[in-house]
């Protein structure tokens, strides 16, 4: 939100309804079952249409499996490859979306701000 600082959240709830509709949640947990700890914590809180953008550069397979898995509750879904090393984090990385085109549309001003132009 612009001109907002970083507020803390003492809970996912407080955070997951803190954020305007339809929720852009963008996760950077290391791939594995830590994403899907994150994103089992998130989802009693979501509504339909909310997403959530999985920045862990994911196995392929999981992300598949992921997005099939939120699509049938009726939440949207972005893995990301993240690629860049020390000179992504110095320029921006280059980021790979994919997922639902309805949701990147919505995500793509965020993703395009992050990444290396």
């Amino acid at each position: 939100n612009p001109g907002k600082k970083l507020v803390p959240y003492y809970t996912v709830k407080e955070f997951v309804e803190s954020l305007e509709t339809p929720r852009r949640i963008l996760l950077m947990v290391k791939a594995g079952v830590g994403t899907d700890a994150a994103i089992d914590s998130l989802k009693p809180y979501l509504d339909k249409g909310d997403i959530i953008i999985d920045g862990g550069n994911t196995f392929f397979q999981d992300t598949i499996r992921r997005n099939r898995e939120l699509s049938a509750e009726g939440f949207n879904f972005i893995g990301t490859g993240v690629s860049g090393g020390e000179e992504g984090a110095l320029k921006g990385p280059s980021i790979m979306p994919g997922g639902q085109k309805e949701a990147y549309e919505l995500v793509a001003p965020i993703l395009t701000k992050i990444a290396a132009v």
